[in-house]
């Protein structure tokens, strides 16, 4: 909860400042910047696995994952 009101506390005063040093418009295209590069993190398989299936060389299941037939 502290870090969560240090960043709203943090956030526009970090943007005041950029925006009096280099323009109004630098906090805009900071965060553009931010969106793009979250969107790209946010598309990317977490494990690796694409549209063909998983990465070549590993398994996609354990051996303790493996059905035998013996239960």
């Amino acid at each position: 909860m502290t870090g969560n009101r240090l960043g709203q506390v943090a956030a526009p005063a970090a943007a005041g400042l950029g925006a009096g040093a280099v323009g109004a418009a630098a906090p805009f295209v900071l965060l553009g910047a931010q969106l793009l590069v979250s969107s790209g993190v946010a598309v990317r398989p977490l494990n690796g696995a694409g549209a063909h299936g998983p990465v070549a060389g590993r398994r996609s299941e354990g051996p303790a994952l493996r059905r035998t037939g013996d239960i």
